[in-house]
């Protein structure tokens, strides 16, 4: 068969006719008599063997890994364990199960696919990101999907396992194909328990991290609107709010919940932004800059505009790195690239004392501890 197909002598490769000729041959009834061959039904005929292998071979920890926590690339001799457990039949019907399963004229095997979802899903996306298959999974699922979708079809669970599955290799695939283990570690961990995916197999993995609150909602698209680096933040104490501080010497408001920025603080600064801090009570914002100066702005509750309250404070002769208030927001402490603390009366502005020294070094970080007195 040599003249006619390729891959002969390779048991590791399928077979390919040389010509398409030799193709359109095998299924014309009338050119190759008693040789044809139905598409529809070698789809079916393919379908029932795939799942048979699918059900049968996949299973938990394919390849006998020692330890769940080291990335593919160094587990030692991955390469041959995967050889060895992963025999190339099984990962040809990982790869197209679903296609010859849509394409069959008739789905008796339905309860081998229901069976597949319900016990060797997790298995299935293992040895693909093994033998970085992944790629296929998405056009396999959403053939499931389509077909479950018609009339013939009408399965609700089968439908709901196909969308979150593609969820699922979306979400996670490109750190699966990286650490396989994360697969059960956190991946499984972190979609959420309401999903029909978790419902079915987090049961099996009693001793993997929990995450309560996971809703899986999409987390919203990046802030923009600043035009240099975004170098701090600050959440307001109520959470409904962030500040940032930007190498475009502006401080920007965001709402939480909308995304939207809802104030910018553009006047002042004539440097870098180094530092922003929502007073206590979430009041005021403090920022700090490296043209060594710390301003106050006053927050509106309503419109969370703001409106600088005090002149710029003057103490520090170099940059100023570092923000925090005290306890009762009454006093603001400073810290500098001159290796010095400043302390500040948030009301009136003025300085309290003289330069805290000690460090022998820049202060880039700083927290009011206890009772803040």
């Amino acid at each position: 068969m040599g003249a006619l197909l390729s891959e002969i002598a390779d048991d590791t490769l399928p077979l390919r006719p040389l010509h398409l000729s030799f193709r359109e041959f095998l299924l014309d009834p009338k050119a190759s008599g008693p040789f044809c061959v139905s598409a529809l039904s070698a789809h079916g005929d393919l379908a029932r063997i795939s799942l048979n292998i699918v059900n049968q071979d996949l299973r938990f920890n394919i390849c006998d890994l020692d330890t769940s926590y080291l990335r593919n690339k160094d587990i030692p001799n991955l390469p041959d364990r995967i050889l060895e457990n992963i025999p190339f039949s099984l990962r040809y019907v990982c790869r197209a199960w679903a296609i010859h399963f849509s394409q069959a004229p008739e789905k008796p095997m339905i309860d081998d696919v229901i069976y597949f979802f319900r016990h060797k899903l997790l298995y299935w996306f293992e040895v693909l990101a093994l033998i970085q298959g992944f790629p296929s999974v998405q056009e396999q699922l959403l053939q499931i999907l389509t077909w479950c979708k018609t009339k013939e079809g009408r399965l609700p669970d089968l439908a709901n396992f196909a969308e979150e599955g593609r969820q699922f290799v979306e979400a996670f695939g490109n750190i699966l194909v990286e650490a396989t283990s994360h697969l059960y570690l956190s991946a499984l961990s972190f979609i959420p328990a309401s999903s029909i995916i978790a419902a079915t197999y987090a049961p099996q993995f009693p001793n993997i991290a929990r995450v309560t609150s996971a809703s899986g909602e999409l987390i919203p698209d990046p802030l923009q609107g600043h035009t240099g680096k975004v170098v701090c933040l600050a959440f307001s104490p109520d959470g409904l709010y962030i500040a940032s501080g930007s190498q475009d010497s502006t401080v920007h408001i965001w709402d939480v919940k909308t995304s939207k920025q809802v104030s910018e603080l553009s006047l002042g600064h004539t440097h870098f932004i180094e530092g922003v801090k929502f007073s206590p009570n979430g009041e005021i914002i403090a920022s700090s800059s490296l043209d060594g100066t710390v301003r106050f702005w006053n927050v509106k509750a309503q419109s969370k505009k703001c409106i600088q309250v005090s002149k710029p404070l003057e103490g520090h002769t170099s940059f100023i790195f570092c923000l925090s208030f005290s306890f009762d927001g009454k006093r603001l402490v400073s810290g500098s690239h001159e290796k010095t603390l400043h302390l500040w009366n948030v009301e009136t502005g003025d300085g309290i004392g003289d330069l805290l020294k000690g460090h022998l070094g820049a202060v880039i970080a700083l927290s009011i501890i206890g009772g803040g007195a």
